[in-house]
């Protein structure tokens, strides 16, 4: 078993990534909506 301080810190860093995967994830979507409606998108 962790001690307690590790284990808050383990929570908030997958937490941290679970939000992380998620911005990538909704940059990729609005990218690939952009990639498709609109001749004029550069990517990033």
């Amino acid at each position: 078993m962790l001690p307690p301080e590790l284990r808050v810190l383990r929570l908030a860093l997958r937490f941290r990534n679970s939000l992380v995967r998620e911005a990538v994830r909704m940059h990729n979507h609005c990218a690939g909506l952009l990639m498709r409606n609109v001749a004029t998108y550069e990517r990033v």
